[in-house]
């Protein structure tokens, strides 16, 4: 991926149900990845943390509980930052609610 000066270097790319039984694998293997690419554990915690409020929000909210649907995260490098992106095919996120 190429986004004009930045490059952009796909880690992973991990597709999973949207059943909640699969979240604490899913935030696993994301914080092994991104310490192995160098973000340091506690770092790597607090995302564990954000990933889980995304996660169960996009079941709950998204999906309305439906577990058949999937969750993509995608893991990628820039030349100056670690991106760890989010997606789904829910129903959109109501701002006016915050």
């Amino acid at each position: 991926m190429s986004d004009g000066n930045q490059t952009e270097h796909l880690i992973a790319r991990l597709t999973v149900l949207a059943d909640p039984r699969f979240l604490p694998a899913l935030t696993d293997l994301v914080a092994d990845i991104v310490t192995t690419v160098g973000l340091d554990k506690e770092a790597a915690r607090k995302l564990d943390a954000v990933l889980d409020e995304i996660f169960r929000n996009v079941v709950e909210q998204g999906y309305k509980g439906d577990t058949s649907q999937s969750i993509d995260v995608i893991v990628s490098q820039r030349t100056h930052s670690l991106v760890v992106a989010v997606e789904d095919k829910g129903l959109p996120f109501d701002y006016r609610q915050l």
